[in-house]
């Protein structure tokens, strides 16, 4: 799976909307927009600001988990 495609999963289990995820983390709607279109991928630090809020690692988030 894409990050765009982790991320969108993220939020719907947890009933969040774009913009409050934008919000929470001070970061603009459009570029969650971009994220889970797969338009674009975070640089570094938004990644761990991501991780955090999810209590996800960032291997969850790239989906380079060892299976």
């Amino acid at each position: 799976m894409k990050f765009g495609d982790v991320l969108r999963d993220l939020l719907d289990e947890r009933n969040l909307s774009q913009k409050q995820l934008a919000d929470d983390l001070s970061i603009s709607a459009s570029a969650v927009g971009n994220y889970v279109r797969n338009n674009r991928e975070p640089d570094f630090e938004t990644l761990k600001k991501i991780a955090e809020y999810f209590r996800v690692s960032t291997d969850f988030l790239l989906d380079c988990q060892s299976h």
